[in-house]
């Protein structure tokens, strides 16, 4: 994923994690629907069987529930929910987002460029983009020219 900022260490790890997680869930629910234990399944994957259980518990929820906004880091998609557009369809959804600025969107508790970059690049594949920033007022721009000297 391209950035614009340099991604910390604590947003790749939480990156790795997710990934990680989502092959995990692959995984326990293809042994579970091949007939696996909840032990053995635990077992293949490193985990007791009652996280295997929780795991394959996500992993159907989340197959029976195909959402749009599951593609989304965990961040980007708590924005998404907060905000209540999470049950609109993606391309509603997308609209809304497009009418937030970067800055509005990074205002948001827990939101860093990561999440921001995730969410800039969904829009792009949709087609939309975040709302310009709007230029700065800070009067730098406005260049007044002295008063002129009466001639003696």
């Amino acid at each position: 994923m391209l950035s614009l900022f340099p991604i910390p260490a604590a947003a790749e790890r939480r990156i790795r994690r997710e990934e990680r997680s989502k092959i995990l869930r692959e995984r326990a629910l293809a042994l579970h629907q091949a007939g696996w234990t909840y032990a053995r399944i635990g077992q293949a994957l490193g985990v007791s069987s009652t996280r295997a259980h929780q795991i394959v518990r996500e992993a159907r929820r989340l197959a029976n529930d195909p959402r749009w906004v599951h593609d989304l880091p965990a961040r980007a998609q708590t924005v998404i929910w907060t905000r209540g557009w999470s049950d609109l369809g993606e391309l509603e959804a997308a609209r809304r987002v497009a009418r937030l600025t970067r800055r509005e969107l990074m205002s948001a508790p827990n939101f860093g460029p990561v999440a921001c970059d995730a969410l800039a690049a969904w829009l792009t594949a949709l087609g939309f983009e975040l709302r310009c920033e709007p230029p700065a007022d800070d009067g730098l721009d406005v260049l007044e020219e002295p008063p002129a000297k009466a001639a003696p």
